[in-house]
């Protein structure tokens, strides 16, 4: 029988015994393993797979992926490296879902061990979220300004964004100044809400819109000539009240006779079921 140990593992262990060696572990040279020691179907290879996949799905490479082996299975976590392009996937992912939203504005709330993360809207930007919301919520819209909306923005983003009560009238004054002869609406006291929905001018308000009105269609006004006090209310909305319509009427009448001069005394006015004036005239020679 041998003194010694006589197998290559017992004689490894000795050597560690003696302390002629730190392991009794026989590790193979890389230089002469192309595959650093990986086999195929082997624990190693298993945990490149993971590596491989879940970096593919954080957006990052294998090398930002580390794994361990353990008993059953394996464990895995995501390095500096891999929680850094984690965290730039999940910031795009959510500004490309949330309105008004770009990446600047995420917290991603990266869980490197977990491989999770549970993105919001950082606190500090939510202000930020809400300008622009409202910016391009009134770039939309050519009455609208950015003021005359309320955002509310939360960790999943902008919950809600609508015209404020005050908005909503002075967006109105001014959709009636572009498409009234009103050069100027004063939303608080021009502008009415109807039952329907929406504004309407205030009846005073009517009433100036339809002397602007007059002034504008014909030559027989200079700006400014007219008052409120020159118009009547019609059936069909405003007229002008009989001197006024009496000196258009003139103007109106000399103009398409030219053998004769119509003066404002030549006119008979004759008011008609609707409230309207019916002119007629005869001159004597």
């Amino acid at each position: 029988m041998s003194d010694g140990p006589t197998t290559e593992r017992a004689q490894r262990q000795q050597a560690v015994a003696s302390g002629d060696a730190t392991e009794a572990v026989d590790r193979l040279s890389p230089r002469s393993n192309p595959g650093s020691g990986v086999v195929a179907g082997t624990s190693r290879s298993r945990q490149i797979d993971a590596q491989r996949e879940i970096a593919a799905e954080v957006g990052t490479d294998r090398d930002g992926v580390a794994t361990t082996a353990r008993r059953g299975g394996m464990d895995a976590f995501l390095r500096s490296s891999g929680a850094r392009d984690f965290a730039a996937t999940v910031r795009g992912d959510f500004a490309s879902a949330a309105d008004f939203v770009t990446e600047q504005d995420v917290d991603p709330n990266v869980n490197a061990q977990s491989i999770s993360a549970d993105p919001v809207v950082a606190s500090g930007r939510r202000d930020e979220v809400a300008q622009r919301a409202r910016e391009q919520t009134a770039s939309e819209d050519q009455y609208a300004a950015p003021a005359d909306f309320e955002a509310e923005v939360g960790g999943l983003g902008v919950t809600s964004i609508g015209l404020t009560d005050m908005g909503a009238r002075r967006r109105a004054g001014r959709e009636f100044e572009a498409t009234t002869p009103l050069d100027s609406v004063d939303p608080n006291s021009d502008v009415t809400p109807v039952e329907s929905g929406g504004f309407e001018l205030s009846a005073s308000a009517q009433r100036r819109s339809a002397v602007r009105g007059y002034e504008d269609d014909y030559d027989t006004f200079g700006q400014g000539s007219l008052t409120p006090a020159n118009v009547r209310e019609t059936e069909s909305g405003f007229g002008l009240r009989r001197e006024p319509a009496r000196n258009l009427a003139a103007a109106q009448l000399d103009a398409e006779y030219d053998e004769v001069n119509v003066s404002p005394s030549d006119v008979t006015l004759t008011e008609t079921d609707s409230g309207a004036f019916e002119a007629s005239f005869e001159v004597t020679r």
